[in-house]
């Protein structure tokens, strides 16, 4: 693996706007670096780089200040870092770099259920959903001239975001220290909002089935086999004008889709271990969830988003029936006073999102799906 080359250097008398995209490129470098086929040498360029990027950072909010940069050092005298104007390019600065990792929080396949939708501060997002009832075709009598008149009512529905907040201490000895891993910071930061959002996107969509399930929906059944499979598939098909139709679930969920034949399973069977899961069963194809996990059972009972034993049937191309919408600018930093025996400096990072079903084509539902 190679990074792609930026130089740190010409920095020196950075504009925000560079080193915005510097502070970016050091993210992607933090994550490349830890990524499984990474090399010693890619994680020893990457702390250069981080070191580098910190100290141009720092000069560039110093000298806004109206202080003479001397080093590092100076990031220990909490009259520096203290200052207002510091703290205002400081803030501006990091929202930028956070604010394009922060909204990439659906992933792929969480794009199959949720559309993303960006509106100014003080706005509501508004979603016309068309009626997908069908028109009445009247058989008439010779003579009669009309059948009965017909109307097809919309629906409007409202999605109106609220704050969602991350406090943190910046240690700004660390920062001092050189040793402070910015690359680390904005993607966890990123990565704590995608989490989140994946867990809202997928939480109004359970409820949706669960509701339908509570209702006796035709396009909600309990129990995996070929026929509840198959049924399901075709009326979500049907009722969306034939578009393609896509099963998702936990990997673990469609993994169990399986022929119980037993001369198809020789031949699937190599499939099955390399992927674990078919790319097709049935004419339908079959996808999965990234995992997602609830932030604060990391390290207790590591509780997964999505749901075990439910399997999606999603059309392809159709109105996505969740929708994410961020308000204003995607993340906004605040500046709140901490007094800390390792000096460190808070900050509230926010972002205002709303996520709600707003269900207008069919999709369907298999829940307790326990093996085929």
């Amino acid at each position: 693996m190679k990074f792609a080359q930026f130089n740190y250097a010409r920095l020196m008398d950075a504009t925000s706007n560079a080193l915005v995209e510097a502070g970016i490129e050091i993210t992607k470098k933090f994550v490349a670096a830890s990524g499984k086929n990474a090399t010693l040498a890619d994680k020893e360029e990457y702390s250069k780089a981080n070191a580098e990027f910190s100290t141009i950072f720092m000069k560039h909010c110093i000298e806004k200040a109206g202080y003479e940069f001397k080093g590092m050092d100076m990031l220990k005298n909490p009259q520096v870092y203290g200052d207002a104007e510091f703290t205002k390019h400081f803030r501006a600065v990091l929202a930028q770099i956070i604010t394009p990792v922060a909204p990439a929080v659906i992933t792929e396949k969480y794009g199959m259920v949720a559309e993303v939708r960006q509106i100014g501060w003080g706005e509501t997002a508004r979603f016309i959903v068309k009626s997908n009832d069908l028109f009445v075709v009247n058989d008439i009598a010779e003579g009669v001239r009309t059948g009965g008149l017909q109307r097809v009512y919309n629906d409007e529905f409202t999605v109106n975001p609220t704050p969602k907040q991350i406090r943190y201490d910046i240690p700004w000895y660390q920062v001092a220290s050189n040793i402070f891993d910015w690359g680390d910071f904005a993607y966890k930061i990123g990565l704590s909002f995608s989490s989140y959002i994946n867990m809202l996107v997928i939480k109004a969509f359970a409820d949706v089935v669960a509701d339908w399930a509570l209702a006796s929906s035709p396009y909600v059944v309990n129990g995996f086999s070929d026929s509840n499979y198959i049924t399901i598939a075709q009326r979500v098909q049907a009722a969306n004008g034939g578009s393609d139709v896509v099963v998702l679930g936990s990997l673990s969920t469609v993994g169990t889709i399986f022929s119980n034949e037993l001369g198809l399973q020789y031949g699937l069977g190599e499939e099955m271990n390399k992927n674990g899961f078919l790319d097709k069963y049935k004419g339908y194809r079959i996808a999965y969830f990234d995992p997602s996990m609830i932030g604060t059972t990391v390290n207790t009972t590591a509780t997964l988003v999505v749901p075990e034993e439910v399997l999606y049937f999603i059309p392809v191309g159709m109105e996505k029936p969740i929708k994410v919408v961020f308000e204003g600018e995607n993340v906004t930093i605040e500046s709140i006073p901490t007094v800390t025996a390792d000096k460190t400096g808070g900050l509230q990072i926010t972002m205002r999102l709303g996520v709600n079903a707003v269900v207008g084509q069919r999709f369907g539902a298999i829940t307790g799906v326990t093996g085929s």
